[in-house]
């Protein structure tokens, strides 16, 4: 489990709490919420007035530049200015931005996992591909009635046919991979693969699960949805509640 994996448990919880809802609207809650905790956390740790004053006097510089009527050589130091103005307002935003991102990318890492990919039904072919292309591996699906969290096994045989790796899936994830070292603060819910082993990576082609009933498959997603009403939502609290 890598570092930013850690509030997962917590948002799976709450999610429980809301499992008599359509996934979809639980999307949507997800999405206001993580609005709301972003632009919280954003506004509490970031200079406002002087964020303020920052917007001020890069309006005034852009004001002035548009104003300029003169030759370009000449318009340099309003050109300075401006780009000065603009520069300092990005500094006093940017580490309140990273910080209030955080529990954000977060909630993204256990969204791509807890509503990204169907777990695959007991007999449903899976296409596997194994790194080096050598190998050849497929899943094993769990039959009905085995433990719950169980999705299945991944098989892997050499060439002759001897079977080199059995590694359970314990989540819907699509590909297995030997620990490295982002795994520190993004893990693998599967699991890794040992590091001494042949085997450098394996791919299941899983179906993404769907929440929307129109459009192509690749806008289905959990992403569409959620991205749409972050987005919406963050602009409408940053307007409303008039953080700089």
């Amino acid at each position: 489990m890598g570092l930013l994996d850690w509030p997962g448990g917590l948002f799976a919880w709450l999610d429980r709490q809301a499992d008599f809802l359509p996934p979809a609207f639980r999307l949507a809650l997800w999405a206001l919420f993580g609005a709301v905790l972003s632009m919280a956390l954003y506004k509490a740790f970031s200079p406002q007035r002087r964020i303020a004053a920052a917007e001020a006097a890069a309006r005034s510089a852009r004001q002035a530049l548009d104003r300029f009527e003169g030759e370009f050589v000449d318009a340099w130091p309003l050109m300075r200015r401006s780009l000065a103005a603009a520069l300092h307002r990005l500094a006093l935003v940017l580490p309140a931005t990273l910080l209030a991102s955080l529990p954000l990318f977060a909630m993204i890492l256990w969204l791509s996992t807890s509503y990204g990919y169907e777990a695959p039904s007991p007999g449903q072919p899976v296409p596997v591909l194994v790194t080096p292309p050598q190998y050849e591996g497929e899943l094993l699906t769990t039959p009905s009635g085995a433990a719950p969290l169980a999705q299945g096994r991944v098989r892997v045989k050499d060439p002759a046919g001897v079977v080199v790796a059995d590694i359970p899936l314990q989540k819907p994830v699509p590909s297995v991979e030997k620990h490295r070292w982002w795994h520190l603060l993004i893990g693998n819910p599967a699991g890794y693969l040992p590091a001494e082993g042949a085997i450098e990576r394996i791919d299941l082609q899983l179906s993404p699960q769907q929440y929307l009933p129109l459009g192509p498959g690749w806008l289905r997603g959990w992403e569409l949805p959620f991205f749409t009403v972050l987005l919406l939502g963050s602009i409408a609290i940053k307007k409303f509640a008039r953080i700089a």
